[in-house]
């Protein structure tokens, strides 16, 4: 959103600076992903998967404790089917796009 457009109403990035703002976090992490994780190559795509992914694991080992079960939770259920389907679930749409753009 341009946000010379309406100079009345707040930019959506000052309304969720001020959300932030306003729950007073000790620390506050911004994540931004910036990868080529929709590459055509399925080694491109993999390649960038891993880079990713063994910051996010190392970020968790920096932070959380190997036995600590919020982490296994993370780790099991958010962080490791993502990372499985990054590669796999988007290489099965790719090929089934190219396929499509043959016929």
């Amino acid at each position: 959103m341009d946000e010379g457009v309406d100079i009345e109403s707040p930019s959506p990035r000052d309304m969720v600076l001020a959300n932030i703002r306003e729950m007073r976090p000790g620390v506050f992490v911004l994540c931004v992903e910036n990868s080529s994780c929709g590459a055509p190559f399925f080694v491109t795509r993999f390649r960038e998967a891993l880079f990713y992914y063994s910051a996010m694991f190392d970020m968790m080992n920096a932070t959380a404790p190997r036995d600590n079960a919020g982490r296994a939770v993370l780790e099991q259920h958010v962080l490791g089917p993502c990372a499985v389907q990054q590669g796999g679930a988007e290489a099965a749409a790719a090929e089934s796009w190219r396929g499509e753009a043959v016929e």
